[in-house]
């Protein structure tokens, strides 16, 4: 498992057990999406102002945004890809609980 499966896993657990979402896997995908698309643009954001001191415009951050969120959407959501991390996560959750 990557990182941004186990963000996605932590995600889902806090959203079915404490928010009780109706939708606990949806939330989780857009709350991960729209965290990614924040870590990978403002940063390019920060490196540009840095070295070059021009403006980006608006349409560009928003559709990099975009691009991202649905990318990722994507990955967990459209693909079923959830469905395994779930279990695998379940499965490693119950080996490390015996282990211990």
């Amino acid at each position: 498992m990557n990182l941004l499966d186990i963000i996605y896993y932590q995600t889902y657990l806090f959203y079915s057990s404490k928010l009780k979402e109706l939708d606990p896997h949806f939330t989780a995908s857009w709350g991960v999406s729209a965290a990614t698309a924040f870590i990978i643009t403002f940063p390019i954001l920060a490196i540009k102002n840095l070295f070059y001191c021009g403006k980006i415009d608006t349409i560009y951050l928003f559709s990099t945004a975009i691009l991202i969120i649905g990318f990722v959407m994507n990955y967990f959501y459209k693909n079923n890809y959830w469905i395994k991390i779930i279990n695998q996560s379940l499965c490693l959750l119950k080996v490390n609980f015996i282990q211990n």
